[in-house]
């Protein structure tokens, strides 16, 4: 890291995206972490959050803030599970490990995801994500992608979809 400061950002500061009907907001970036780690902030509407089955590079760790998340993975036989996430949870999930998660609570979530390695995931949220001028503007649900540019940005980030997207 060329700078040798303390970097903080106040609560609603950050990069923010629509990413798929959640609001990413980028708290941490490569750059500031020596390329070690990126972290986010997703907040999800209740339903939220990706829950079809896919896997990526990076390790990616939840910290529940708010709301009740559910995470979903698959084992080695195929046999789908799901983790009950409420506030306080912590879910890892290893690379290229199949999972999923959403709010499963009747109220808006919110949570901390760390990725390592700094692989694909801001480029993914970057280009399939729509640019907010800020976490706490309204999400612009009229401007999601089509299933065929979702499939399109998964494939480029090496990431890989297990069960079909939901219809649009």
């Amino acid at each position: 890291m060329s700078d040798r400061r303390i970097y903080a950002l106040a609560p609603g500061e950050g990069e923010a995206m629509f990413v798929l009907g959640d609001v990413v907001t980028f708290k941490l970036t490569a750059d500031l972490s020596d390329n070690a780690y990126f972290l986010t902030e997703i907040a999800s509407p209740p339903g939220g959050g990706p829950a079809f089955l896919h896997t990526h590079v990076p390790m990616e760790t939840f910290w529940i803030l708010e709301g009740d998340y559910e995470v979903y993975g698959q084992d080695d036989d195929g046999v789908k599970y799901t983790i009950e996430a409420p506030v306080g949870s912590t879910v890892h999930v290893p690379g290229n490990v199949p999972h999923g998660f959403k709010n499963a609570g009747e109220t808006p979530g919110r949570l901390l995801a760390l990725y390592a390695p700094v692989v694909h995931q801001p480029e993914f949220f970057k280009e399939i994500g729509v640019p907010m001028p800020s976490s706490q503007a309204p999400p612009p649900f009229d401007q999601m992608p089509s299933n065929d540019r979702i499939l399109e940005v998964l494939a480029k980030h090496e990431m890989r979809l297990l069960e079909d997207l939901p219809e649009e």
